[in-house]
């Protein structure tokens, strides 16, 4: 619901604004960096957020390239051995603010069975 209200509120925005600024746009590439950045704040006070120092990535004259040599690549088994297994017992604050109380059951690969991936309101 919470991203049915964003569209609604940006298209009201949209339609009320001058037409000058109608014809400004951002940048996919900047509207990337823009969403990393708050993805960023919003994770940097949960242990994965501590553990890879997003604070100080964030305070970076370029966050982005900070982040690339910061934060490591992880496959579903990495993340899950290191990070996720911990949501699952309940742990708050691990990769994402507050308790993740959904887990989104992905199909099999060959390396396992079925897989569980952390879903929060927010997505």
């Amino acid at each position: 619901m919470p991203l049915l209200g964003s569209i609604i509120k940006r298209a009201y925005q949209l339609r009320n604004a001058p037409e000058e600024k109608k014809l400004q746009t951002i940048t996919p590439v900047k509207a990337q960096k823009k969403q990393l950045a708050k993805l960023l704040r919003k994770a940097q006070y949960t242990a994965f957020g501590e553990h890879y120092k997003f604070q100080n990535l964030l305070a970076a004259a370029d966050f982005e390239k900070a982040f690339k040599q910061t934060v490591p690549i992880h496959d579903y088994k990495s993340i899950y051995k290191r990070w996720w297994y911990r949501l699952l017992n309940g742990e708050t604050y691990v990769t994402w603010p507050g308790k993740v109380k959904y887990f989104a059951l992905s199909s099999g690969t060959s390396d396992s069975s079925s897989k569980y991936i952390p879903v929060t309101a927010e997505m």
